[in-house]
């Protein structure tokens, strides 16, 4: 269990009931902040906006040339089940893209999350990140 911003973050379970859209995206903020130490700004924020999926749920939330998150709404809402796992499928395709690039990515996240005391950035890494989406079953559900 991690505490982000008042909200409890467990890595295993689903977090609808308990944090804001605004608190989630501090916390893939900073999972962009990592991947930004290995692959720069502009190729984060480039492989993030062309592997994110076309799914309406997920339409007002952009990535600016900083490859930060922003959100498009009231961002005090909560958020749903289908959003993390409409993100779950966006890390899956944006590290299943990049690991041609940096075949370790995933672990060099890893790494860096650790050397940066950011662990609770790890609970983003999608469990098989790098099977195809149509692979993903019923236990690899939940991003977090």
């Amino acid at each position: 269990m991690h505490y982000f911003n008042n909200a409890i973050v467990h890595p295993s379970a689903t977090m609808t009931e308990d944090i804001s859209i605004y608190d989630f995206l501090n916390l893939v903020n900073c999972f962009s902040g990592v991947v930004k130490v290995f692959l720069g700004a502009n190729v984060t924020a480039n492989y993030l906006r062309e592997t994110k999926p076309e799914f309406a749920y997920l339409a007002d939330f952009e990535i600016d040339r900083n490859a930060q998150f922003q959100f498009r709404g009231d961002g005090n809402r909560k958020i749903t089940a289908i959003i993390h796992l409409g993100f779950k499928l966006w890390f899956n395709a944006f590290l299943k893209r990049v690991s041609v690039l940096i075949q370790n990515l995933p672990e060099l996240i890893k790494l860096e999350c650790n050397k940066q005391d950011k662990s609770t950035v790890l609970s983003l890494l999608p469990a098989g990140y790098l099977c195809e989406v149509g692979d993903l079953q019923e236990t690899n559900t939940a991003l977090f």
